[in-house]
């Protein structure tokens, strides 16, 4: 796993191919991160898939996925929903940019049950991020996540033009998240509390 070191660096990257997505602004402490890299990872923050983010920085999709390899790697995550997660979290990206726009008051619109979901798909220590694996992990049906996860997207006025709406859902989470760290999060699951 790649270590954060030296300096602070800000670096600003235009990924403004049109008006709805502001430039991106990113503080990080890795020389790993390229503004190539800083790109790809704002780009996927809105939902965008590898065609688009591969005409919009001009290479190949075969050759974004072999950056998005390059990313994780770095980040030190296994999945792409966890490198969005784990950017915010370290302010990669910037997290206002992110939610530029959105209302986080829909936040509070969410169950229990999807706040879980979206908890367990920003976090950046699991293996996989798969339906059956979250549904595994929480002990419900991959068909329920899949229900809770389209209730999400609708929550969070998610457009049915985004390619990767779970990049996008969980980058608006993590957004909000940093960004007001009272964020309802879960409940410990247990039947009795302690005073």
């Amino acid at each position: 796993m790649n270590e954060f070191a030296g300096t602070p660096t800000r670096v600003s990257v235009n990924t403004d191919t049109s008006a709805s997505h502001p430039p991106v602004v990113a503080t990080t402490e890795n020389p790993n991160l390229d503004p190539t890299s800083l790109r790809l990872l704002y780009l996927m923050a809105f939902g965008h898939d590898e065609r688009f983010i591969g005409d919009n920085i001009n290479y190949s999709q075969s050759y974004i996925k072999t950056l998005k390899r390059g990313v994780r790697e770095i980040l030190g995550t296994s999945t792409n929903e966890a490198a969005i997660a784990k950017a915010i979290d370290l302010g990669i990206i910037d997290a206002t940019n992110v939610l530029n726009g959105f209302d986080t008051n829909l936040i509070l619109k969410l169950s229990p049950r999807q706040r879980e979901i979206l908890e367990i798909l920003s976090d950046y220590n699991l293996n996989s991020h798969e339906r059956k694996d979250v549904g595994a992990k929480l002990g419900i049906d991959e068909d329920t996540v899949k229900t809770h996860l389209a209730e999400i997207y609708m929550k969070f006025e998610i457009k049915r033009d985004i390619k990767r709406k779970k990049w996008r859902a969980v980058a608006i989470f993590a957004a909000a998240r940093k960004l007001n760290p009272t964020t309802p999060k879960n409940p410990p699951k247990s039947e009795h509390t302690t005073i």
